[in-house]
């Protein structure tokens, strides 16, 4: 018998004598599934693996790149490649890898779109936000896929 999120919650709701139907129960929910997901995260030890994500690419003179969330969301990054030549696929063309820098350092050497080419540097940008997004530099000229290779967070099961 397949188990569906429906038939889930009927056998948690037997399981705990609640009905689903409460208020509280439904409102628990949802901290039940953190809670699963977080632990089977630490026990599996799903961290400890990297991953490459090439499903996003640059824009042409925007240093600004939001990393892929194809896979789930990028907690640790240990590597960027451009893809040469542009509009290639990751199999198809040479990975560039990038260095990681300081936020500074991209301002100092590329402050603008002016010589703009084949980015060779990046820096995480808005590492408030979960490392969404990095800068690049030099700014793209062209549309380039990004190989992204990290440690991710998968898709949540809810």
């Amino acid at each position: 018998m397949a188990l569906t999120y429906s038939s889930w919650q009927t056998a948690l709701s037997t399981l705990t004598a609640i009905p689903t139907t409460n208020a509280d129960f439904q409102a628990i929910l949802p901290s039940v599934i953190d809670y699963a997901e977080q632990r089977m995260y630490r026990e599996l030890d799903l961290l400890a693996e990297d991953v490459r994500d090439s499903s996003a690419s640059t824009s042409t003179g925007n240093r600004n790149f939001t990393l892929p969330t194809v896979l789930g969301k990028f907690q640790v990054i240990s590597g960027v490649n451009i893809i040469t030549p542009a509009s290639t696929t990751p199999d198809l063309g040479t990975r560039n890898p990038c260095t990681p820098v300081s936020r500074d350092v991209l301002d100092m050497i590329y402050p603008s779109v002016t010589g703009s080419g084949l980015p060779t540097m990046f820096s995480y940008f808005s590492q408030a936000n979960n490392q969404t997004n990095i800068l690049l530099g030099p700014w793209p000229d062209a549309v380039y896929a990004v190989e992204v290779i990290g440690k991710i967070i998968p898709a949540p099961l809810s």
